[in-house]
């Protein structure tokens, strides 16, 4: 009911011959995004608005001149949505994510200037939809990875901590260290290997039915030297280590939670961990003291 008071205030101060700019680009925005051909019955509440702003042609009536916008409109952001997407595309299928898309940008409107924005909010939105398919868990999981290739890419730089640094911290400042993670690095905690998943798609392959099936996985993304987005998957104790680093724990309290998920193998394994953290460059700097 809200919505359809807004459609009749906007045609209304879009039909006045004192209507603003803006009131004319509020309506005919709220127009570009209904669902329906715009010569359909549902649509005539507007018909008369659109009759007197848009100018038709020899071969294109008014309604039929301003309906191309508004199926550009669908056409355009269900391409990008596509595009940033692929594996949560894909694994729906064209007709479940054609549907998916619809109500996605009918629920979310774009407000961005910006196509790189305009899925933020999907993973969100997937979570609470209902998807008409066997493996809805498998698909907001897709969804919430895809995204992170987003994000990661498009985080703030910062250099890794240099090794002399680190090389001159002393073992008795250790224990309380606080270790700062690169803006760019996202962790995941998944009930399926989503990333193998991925991977086949955007190879161009089929990906086998194996990878849908129940594999709690780990994994982290992160940019390279190469400014391209890479994934990792690592051990639930690394994982852990990790997201207790990244929300603030010292590294003493981060290893005990770590070493609760894995007693025997954490303090062997700590070492080689971190060498590939330097390498990848997650970790851009040591706080040591007060």
């Amino acid at each position: 009911m809200r919505y359809g008071r807004l459609v009749l205030e906007a045609t209304a101060k879009a039909m006045r011959p004192d209507a603003t700019l803006s009131e004319l680009q509020e309506f005919l925005a709220g127009v570009i995004r209904r669902s329906e051909n715009l010569g359909a019955p549902a649509n005539a509440d507007v018909h008369d608005a659109l009759l007197g702003l848009v100018a038709g042609s020899a071969r294109l009536t008014p309604l039929e001149q301003a309906d191309i916008y508004r199926e550009q409109f669908w056409l355009r952001h269900r391409d990008s949505l596509d595009e940033d997407f692929p594996a949560f595309a894909y694994f729906l299928g064209r007709d479940a994510f054609r549907a998916f898309a619809r109500a996605y940008l009918t629920a979310v409107p774009p407000t961005s200037f910006t196509l790189r924005d305009l899925g933020l909010a999907l993973p969100a939105f997937a979570d609470h939809y209902d998807f008409p398919h066997a493996k809805a868990a498998f698909a907001r999981e897709l969804a919430h990875f895809d995204l992170g290739f987003i994000t990661t890419f498009d985080a703030a730089a910062r250099e890794p901590v240099a090794s002399e640094k680190v090389s001159a911290i002393g073992a008795d400042a250790w224990p309380d260290a606080r270790l700062e993670l690169a803006p760019g690095l996202a962790l995941f905690a998944f009930e399926h290997a989503v990333h193998t998943y991925r991977s086949a798609v955007r190879r161009g392959e089929a990906p086998s039915a194996a990878t849908i099936e129940a594999r709690p996985t780990r994994l982290a993304l992160y940019r390279g030297d190469d400014l391209r987005v890479h994934q990792l998957e690592m051990a639930p104790s690394e994982y852990e280590l990790l997201v207790a680093l990244r929300d603030g724990a010292s590294l003493s309290a981060a290893c005990e939670r770590a070493n609760a998920l894995e007693p025997e193998g954490v303090e062997a394994s700590v070492g080689g961990w971190f060498a590939t953290w330097a390498r990848r460059g997650f970790v851009c700097d040591v706080v040591t003291g007060t």
